[in-house]
């Protein structure tokens, strides 16, 4: 019983001495708390005082640098108005001086147009001079010739205002007379026939009219020998119905395509006889022509007649094939006279395929 006791007390005292250990370290926890808890308020108040005088910097910095930046766009507003200020002047000077240099190129090309038309004048003005002393000089030499010679005649042209000029043209030596051998009448008699027939002049009238001509225009001078005979002139009716058939195919030949054909038969005693009249667009309207006024079918079938028109095509081309030639060599390396002639492939009969349309009619006067 007496050791249960012991054994109690025993126990008893070692938990006492747990529990004043325990209260010695809890007091020595809370005195290192304590003293953990003082540090840690001081320092907070030390990094207080800290963080005062840092935002008492920062505002001090704050206003010295809104100071700066008042300063500092005061100072750019007055730099920028300056430097506006300059780029005005600077912009009117250049403006004045462009001015200025179109004043200045305007009066060197007006004064270099001045100067050249001057030379100009003086030069025409020289010319003038020139011409006057050589019209003199060739109006007297003229005169002493008129007194001598009936190859030279007047010409008279108006001038500008109520002026006459007077000219003098000498005349080729030349007579109205057959030449070469065998005798013959040259090109230009022959023209100059041609063209009085195309003028619907009577055969039986031309020589009188050619006579009648030159009596007019040369009174003084003899240059009639002799005139075409009538046999002579209605031999130049073939020429003028050859030239008019090549002038026919040349219209022909030139135009896009063909916008009627027509064709007319007659009979005269107991010859079947057809023309073939086209209507081309020309110049903003329509033109008819005759490309032949005698085309001699074998009969007045249809079949007959189509054969010779495309026949009559085949002939006006070569009609222009002769014409090309005879210009080559008259006018050798004139290639601007030769593109001016169409060539044989131009007169096709394809023409009347492009919305062309034919009209036939036949009549006997028999």
């Amino acid at each position: 019983m007496k050791q249960k006791q012991a054994a109690e007390r025993q126990n008893k005292e070692a938990i006492n001495d747990k529990k004043v250990k325990a209260a010695m370290a809890v007091a020595a926890v809370r005195k290192q708390s304590v003293a953990s808890s003082l540090e840690m308020k001081r320092k907070l108040k030390q990094k207080d005082e800290m963080m005062a005088g840092y935002h008492q910097l920062a505002e001090d910095v704050l206003l010295e640098y809104a100071a700066l930046k008042r300063a500092a766009k005061a100072e750019t507003s007055a730099l920028v108005k300056t430097a506006n200020a300059r780029l005005d002047r600077l912009k009117k000077s250049k403006a004045q001086e462009s001015l200025l240099r179109d004043n200045l190129d305007n009066y060197y090309n007006d004064l270099t147009a001045a100067n050249k038309q001057i030379a100009m004048l003086e030069k025409m003005l020289w010319e003038q001079v020139d011409t006057v002393a050589g019209l003199k000089d060739e109006l007297g030499q003229a005169q002493e010739k008129i007194k001598v010679s009936p190859q030279f005649f007047f010409t008279r042209l108006h001038g500008n205002g109520s002026h006459m000029h007077y000219f003098i043209q000498a005349l080729t030596p030349w007579t109205l007379e057959k030449s070469g051998n065998p005798k013959m009448w040259d090109e230009r008699v022959t023209q100059l026939v041609v063209e009085l027939l195309s003028h619907r002049t009577p055969p039986s009238s031309v020589s009188a009219n050619i006579l009648s001509v030159v009596e007019l225009l040369l009174p003084n001078s003899s240059i009639v020998k002799e005139l075409p005979s009538i046999r002579f002139v209605r031999y130049c009716r073939t020429i003028l119905a050859h030239v008019s058939h090549t002038l026919a195919a040349y219209e022909i030949a030139l135009a896009d395509n063909i916008e009627q054909s027509h064709t007319d038969g007659t009979s005269r005693r107991q010859t079947a006889m057809q023309n073939f009249v086209v209507r081309v667009l020309q110049d903003g309207g329509s033109r008819r022509i005759t490309l032949s006024s005698c085309i001699l079918a074998e009969d007045e079938s249809a079949v007959s007649i189509a054969a010779v028109i495309v026949k009559e095509f085949k002939h006006s081309g070569e009609l222009l094939t002769q014409w090309r030639d005879v210009a080559a060599d008259l006018y050798p390396g004139r290639h601007d006279l030769l593109d001016k002639i169409p060539d044989a492939s131009k007169l096709s009969i394809s023409k009347l395929g492009f919305g062309s349309f034919t009209t036939t009619d036949t009549v006997s006067c028999d």
